[in-house]
């Protein structure tokens, strides 16, 4: 009797809580995308570039060094919110990302294009790119410029771990740009 008791008690956990039933897999935050391992620093630029084109926050964030990472903006951005960049580090970037993701129009595919870009150093531990970069996205506030560029200079370093991250990024306005820079889109959304 006590065995047919728990084999009921079983059956009727079982089904209550639908433990046998297929569920809808939840999506991650960002969840289109790939990231591969970034094992040389040209992974980690094209890393960057998809995690952009694709809203995916978690792969944006994993491009850069969680320790050493450091944001400089253009000379006219860093006047007008030097409160803002005053210490802009990882925990700053990943923020500004998942906010600015989150201001995207739903069904917007934003791009992220590199022209001119090169490597200018490369050792066995670090890395300097250097490339013009042109930023288009749909924003759900009308008030938000959708296309910006601007001139980066970005240095890579080797981790602890033998991956590759964005250790120090300089933003510089494009000679004779009618528009905006990264460093304006991050003011625009850090919060």
């Amino acid at each position: 009797m006590k065995r047919f008791f728990i084999t009921i008690v079983i059956i009727i956990t079982a089904c209550a809580c639908s433990i046998l039933e297929t569920r809808e897999p939840e999506n991650p935050e960002g969840s289109r995308g790939t990231f591969v391992p970034p094992t040389t620093p040209d992974i980690v630029m094209q890393n960057l570039i998809e995690a952009f084109n694709n809203k995916n926050g978690n792969n944006y964030s994993e491009c850069f060094s969680k320790t050493k990472f450091k944001f400089y903006p253009t000379s006219n951005v860093m006047a007008k919110y030097q409160s803002i960049f005053q210490n802009w580090d990882y925990q700053n970037e990943q923020k500004y990302m998942k906010a600015t993701i989150a201001n995207m129009q739903n069904e917007s595919n934003p791009q992220l294009i590199f022209d001119k870009q090169k490597f200018d150093f490369i050792s066995t531990d670090s890395a300097v790119f250097n490339a013009e970069y042109m930023i288009r996205c749909d924003f759900q506030m009308q008030n938000i410029e959708n296309i910006y560029e601007g001139q980066m200079i970005i240095t890579i370093s080797a981790e602890n771990n033998g991956l590759w991250a964005i250790t120090k990024w300089q933003d510089f306005d494009k000679k004779d740009s009618q528009y905006k820079t990264w460093s304006q889109l991050k003011a625009n959304f850090y919060n």
